[in-house]
């Protein structure tokens, strides 16, 4: 024991489960959501236990000669339980777990049965015996269908692919395992391992990538080029028993080193400390959902252990969860922790309608009795509160102006007030001309952008009191180029945008455009290029 693992207190067994009499060397998990399990024993009896109450449940389930049993393995219905004895009587017997008696006895062995596998369909059993050979039967007729002489001295392990193609043995020389073909019993591969290593157990992934087989260390190879892909070291002794979580990303190993050892197989790593046991390990088996394992061992007693618990302990609980589900996970914990982006929704395809009708309406006013600013705010309006709709903020409208009323959190417009107030002004001047003097007042704006019209603006009750204009702060001259690059669309007079949306002739477009050719335009001070409007006939000369 080294000195870290002296250091740290040792992991203990949940559970323990006593009554054997000799060395257990088999368990299964029921299926169907059972938390029960068979062992099987050298004392020549199968064991129903509960793995809640650790008992036993009813008697020992016996045949005639008492024979010591060496292996089992349950049906893929999990309705019968197949074991393997030896003590001179070397026969496979098939169990029915519901009235725990013999159904059918296989006969042909010549000594000691150390491994057993079924076939995916259940339709068969795979055996391997100490007499150098496996044996294929079939489980209806309980005769031998295929008989292979492997050349192991000892063949200690047997298994299926998932297809059902191949077969895999392992024993005791230097060709610890062979590859062979389940119909012909044809020898197609043999996996060489170092120091004459005995091989007692063996896994096959469920897509038949991957091959693992138990000696000394751990090894795992690649079915598709039959290379060595990685060893797992840390037992000292023989390792006699390997299971497979659900996942297949957690491997359990049980040895005569007396412990069982947990396998990270992202990471081909250890994970936590040795399961200590008294002696030495002949058994293991993870449940169907991976976070229950028992084990049992020379001392003639089963184990259950919190393997859920242990990883958890490691940080590594996520290794009983499927690889892809680990993937979404952090995904979504890695977009939970970013902030969320702004919804910005796309125009929809009524989004002028109403700002084409209020253009016309405004304009049939200004002719009798509206003047440009209040022409302005009807058709700004509308405009401003269905822009504003597309970022999610409230708003309200008022007679005198729009007010754009911001939440809480910090806004992409604004770090200061929540609440920036857009006053009432002329059609676009706020984008392209400098502030005014101060002492210049409303009503000689009006007249400005009036021209040589002569029609008196309306009289208000602010008609002849000074209105200085300030400088607007950043976020409005934001909003305003935002709002200009959406309506880029429309013309510099709202009656040129209502009737060219209208589809009017291109005569009606040079009138409105003449009409408006006596208000300045100044160049944008944006840095973008913009693209030359073609819907105004008349060519545009921008001055410096």
């Amino acid at each position: 024991m080294s000195s870290s693992t002296s250091q740290t207190p040792a992991i203990m067994p949940r559970r323990t489960m006593r009554g054997h009499t000799r060395w257990v060397n088999g368990v299964v998990h029921l299926h169907g959501g059972r938390r029960q399990i068979i062992t099987c024993s050298l004392d020549g009896s199968l064991r129903l236990w509960d793995l809640e109450s650790c008992a036993q449940i009813g008697e020992d389930w016996r045949y005639e000669n008492k024979s010591g049993m060496w292996s089992m393995a349950l049906s893929p219905n999990g309705n019968t339980v197949a074991s393997g004895s030896g003590s001179g009587d070397n026969n496979v017997r098939l169990w029915d777990i519901e009235t725990r008696k013999v159904i059918t006895k296989l006969a042909g062995h010549t000594n000691a049965v150390g491994a057993l596998c079924w076939s995916a369909d259940g339709n068969q059993v795979l055996s391997g015996s100490w007499d150098g050979t496996a044996r294929v039967w079939d489980v209806e007729s309980g005769e031998t269908v295929l008989t292979i002489k492997t050349g192991h001295e000892w063949v200690c392990a047997v298994i299926y692919s998932p297809d059902a193609t191949n077969i895999a043995t392992g024993g005791r020389d230097e060709d610890a395992v062979k590859i062979w073909d389940a119909k012909t019993g044809k020898l197609f591969e043999t996996l060489k391992h170092d120091n004459n290593d005995q091989v007692w157990s063996l896994a096959w992934t469920s897509d038949g990538k991957k091959l693992i087989s138990g000696s000394r260390p751990i090894r795992i190879f690649d079915t598709t080029t039959w290379q060595e892909l990685a060893i797992l070291e840390g037992h000292t002794d023989w390792v006699k028993a390997i299971s497979l979580s659900p996942n297949e990303r957690l491997l359990v190993s049980a040895s005569h080193d007396k412990t069982a050892r947990l396998w990270n197989l992202d990471t081909n790593l250890q994970v936590g400390q040795p399961l200590q046991h008294e002696r030495d390990v002949g058994c293991a088996a993870l449940s169907a959902d991976g976070e229950l394992l028992v084990t049992a061992c020379k001392n003639k007693n089963t184990y259950t252990w919190d393997i859920h618990a242990i990883l958890k302990k490691a940080g590594l609980e996520d290794l009983l969860q499927p690889l892809s589900n680990v993937a979404t996970q952090k995904s979504m914990n890695s977009n939970a922790t970013r902030r969320p982006p702004i919804q910005v929704r796309r125009i929809p395809p009524a989004f002028f309608d109403g700002v084409q009708n209020g253009a016309q309406s405004s304009a049939a006013r200004g002719t009798h009795h509206g003047s440009p600013a209040h022409n302005s705010r009807s058709i700004w309006t509308p405009l401003l509160n269905r822009f504003s709709s597309l970022f999610h903020h409230s708003h309200r409208d008022t007679d005198d102006a729009t007010e754009l009323q911001q939440r809480p959190r910090r806004s992409i417009f604004s770090r200061g007030p929540p609440i920036v107030e857009v006053a009432a002004v002329k059609d676009r001047e706020v984008i392209f001309t400098a502030p005014p003097p101060p002492h210049k007042t409303q009503q000689q704006t009006q007249s400005h952008a009036q021209g040589s019209s002569t029609t008196p603006p309306a009289p208000g009750p602010n008609a002849t009191t000074p209105r200085p204009r300030y400088p607007h702060s950043l976020p409005v001259r934001v909003l305003a180029h935002i709002v200009l690059f959406l309506c880029c669309a429309s013309p510099q007079h709202p009656d040129g945008n209502a009737q060219q949306q209208q589809g009017q002739s291109q005569g009606q477009v040079h009138a409105q455009a003449s009409s408006s050719q006596t208000e300045p335009a100044a160049p944008s001070t944006s840095a973008t290029p913009t693209t030359p409007d073609t819907r105004n006939t008349a060519p545009v000369t921008a001055s410096v």
